[in-house]
């Protein structure tokens, strides 16, 4: 989690970025680092859960504290290969 999170911070271009997790440890960690979470319910935890509906209920959970969503990005702490100049790479190809 911590990788992706720097990678987050060393992109130029996010703004902002959240961390979605029904476990309240990882949610504490994530706020130490700086980082803003949203509390997934645990139906949209499981291992099998597609990922959909969790991004269905970030943006639910965040529309109504957000002027505007312009874009979401989805980094996957599984997936620490990346660098903040990939995530900005990335987002100028939209």
């Amino acid at each position: 989690m911590k990788y992706t999170i720097d990678d987050a911070y060393d992109s130029k271009l996010l703004r902002d970025f959240y961390i979605s997790s029904e476990n309240e440890k990882i949610l504490a960690l994530a706020k130490d680092f700086g980082v803003k979470t949203i509390l997934r319910p645990t139906n949209l935890a499981e291992n099998s859960t597609p990922m959909v509906p969790v991004l269905k209920h970030a943006i639910n959970y965040l529309e109504p504290k957000i002027e505007k969503i312009e874009m979401i990005i989805l980094l996957q702490p599984t997936t620490p290969f990346k660098l903040g100049i990939d995530i900005d790479d990335a987002v100028k190809l939209l």
